[in-house]
């Protein structure tokens, strides 16, 4: 019985070896996981780009911090991975949420991507920069130890230096990569067979001898080539793509609606090659309507994060397809463009962005931005966040005014404006406050603003076209004291009056009345007008004249053709 739960216990154990050595050869023979930190304005085609290279329609949209993936297959291996997909929300806000993202565990092992959107060309430069801004400043603040950071930047110097073109025959190339995929995958097979016999080595070891894609080890037998001058001048140690999206606009909005010519793109293209060259990255064309350059984005991200191949060589042809993958550039080769941009400028390299590629009129507050003052949690009081300072300063985004705060800054403004007389102090306006007198002009004004404060204080809130409705009643109320002496010359001739008291009332009649001030209804009504059939019983030859040819029998205020 013993000798029996003893071989029975030595199975098991068998078992347990077993499968223990299987799922460490399977751990080892899958790359290790890999993250994609995707940076960029509100509205820049982030999701949307996600959604094509995973090969779906549409992508729910999240906020904040959002995460996807990307199924890594490859024939060399037997066990599939996964691209991690972070994609941190277009709003500056939220840039604290970053140490999610990308940590000291994981930095190694992060691609970096900065899109930006071809339907603002204006704004690309500054968008792009701002970002890399935050993010230099985040892995400033990460504590990376020294030597890491350091060999983290000097293995992408390599690879921008001993860049190489792909070979005509893809074919060629390809099978090198896969028979190099087998080979790291056998010797970390074997690796973690001599971890079974010697529990020692730990797994931290292991991931030490298994190559980084992204930072490949150093070559003893190569020889060190120099960067070219002005190129890679600024280096986080982070892997970085430039993805311009909807780049279907150029030849649509950018062109046919806003005039815009090959130079300008030439001369965008320009800028945006000098700005990769800065960071070391590399520049892709994409458009997610027309799957322009998706299916190569895609793999030229799984040849930087994974090592797998990537055959398409650099295009600089087409405006909205280019590509240049990093190391390829140079200032020399993008200094070409200005043959094509010397309608535009005469120094290429010395025009401003802002002078070629300017921002309409009316795209001044369309972009956020990521320099806004006041200072976001957890960035130390950096000055980015959202607010008013760098941005709003600069005059590229505006907030909107609170509904009520306009209503009652507008208020005060017609409340002074009715405060001060124009043209000297008058009386009450004829039939307001029981007076029955002639008002000035100044009054009538006042009495509109008084309107309009009784208004505002009623409801809370100026009525919809307050400030043109208090116009016009103070352009009608200026008239009424001239209505109102024509109502009481008309009076004065029914009950008799010497021929020049009659002949100046006629003439102060008919120099300021008028039917819109009539309309209004603020000037004094006469206390009677004789109707019709007792004028003529009057029996007067100057009434009966004067009735004739008065425009009273309209019943009435007179035209401006009749007075």
């Amino acid at each position: 019985m013993e000798n029996a739960f003893s071989d029975e216990d030595d199975g098991k154990h068998l078992w347990s070896r077993i499968l223990e050595e299987v799922r460490s050869n399977a751990t080892q023979s899958q790359p290790a996981p890999k993250s994609l930190l995707m940076l960029g304005d509100v509205s820049s085609g982030k999701s949307s780009l996600v959604a094509r290279l995973k090969g779906e329609e549409v992508l729910g949209k999240g906020h904040g911090l959002e995460y996807h993936y990307l199924d890594v297959t490859d024939s060399g291996r037997e066990a599939e991975s996964r691209l991690g997909v972070w994609i941190l929300d277009g709003d500056p806000f939220h840039q604290n949420l970053l140490r999610f993202a990308l940590t000291k565990a994981n930095f190694s092992d992060t691609l970096v991507l900065l899109v930006g959107s071809a339907d603002a060309p204006w704004a690309l430069i500054e968008s792009l920069q701002q970002w890399i801004d935050i993010l230099s400043r985040y892995v400033d603040r990460l504590g990376l130890d020294a030597d890491e950071l350091r060999e983290a930047r000097d293995s992408l110097t390599r690879q921008f230096v001993d860049y190489v073109e792909p070979d005509a025959d893809a074919t060629a190339a390809a099978a090198a990569a896969q028979q190099a995929a087998a080979a790291a995958a056998a010797a970390a097979a074997a690796a973690a067979a001599s971890s079974a016999t010697n529990p020692s080595a730990s797994a931290a070891s292991l991931a030490r001898r298994a190559p980084n894609p992204l930072h490949p080890p150093a070559d003893p037998d190569k020889v060190a080539l120099p960067l070219p001058e002005g190129s890679f001048t600024c280096n986080l140690g982070l892997p970085i793509v430039v993805v311009i999206t909807k780049t279907d606009t150029m030849a649509g909005v950018l062109e046919k609606e806003m005039d815009y010519k090959e130079e300008h793109f030439d001369f965008l293209q320009y800028h945006l090659r000098c700005f990769c060259l800065k960071y070391g990255a590399a520049l892709v064309y994409t458009s997610v309507r027309e799957d322009k350059n998706c299916a190569l984005l895609r793999s030229y991200l799984l040849h930087r994060a994974y090592g797998l191949p990537c055959p398409h060589a650099a295009y600089v042809v087409e405006r909205d397809c280019v590509f240049v993958p990093a190391g390829w550039d140079s200032h020399a080769k993008a200094y070409l463009l200005a043959a094509s941009t010397g309608s535009l400028t005469k120094d290429l390299s010395n025009t401003p962005f802002s002078d070629v590629i300017t921002r309409p009129a009316g795209f001044a507050a369309g972009v956020r931005r990521a320099g806004a003052s006041g200072s976001t949690p957890g960035r130390g009081g950096s000055g980015v966040g959202v607010g008013g300072g760098g941005a709003a300063g600069g005059g590229d985004a505006e907030q909107a005014e609170d509904e009520q705060v306009f209503l009652s800054r507008l208020q005060s403004a017609l409340l002074k404006q009715s405060a001060a007389p124009a043209g000297g102090a008058g009386g009450p306006l004829p039939g307001v406050g029981g007076g029955a007198g002639v008002g000035a002009p100044g009054a009538s004004r006042a009495s509109v603003g008084g309107a309009g404060k009784a208004v505002g204080a009623a409801t809370g809130r100026l009525p919809p076209g307050a400030a043109g409705q208090g116009a016009s009643a103070a352009a009608m109320g200026a008239n009424d004291g001239v209505l109102a002496n024509f109502f009481n010359s008309l009076l004065s001739k029914r009950s008799g009056g010497s021929p020049g008291q009659q002949q100046q009332q006629q003439q102060t009649s008919q120099a300021g009345a008028s039917p819109a001030a009539a309309s209004a209804g603020g000037g004094s009504a006469p206390a009677k007008i004789q109707p019709k059939s007792q004028q003529q019983q009057d029996g007067s030859p100057a009434a009966d004249g004067e009735a004739a040819e008065s425009p009273v029998k309209r019943v009435g205020p007179p035209t401006p053709a009749q007075s």
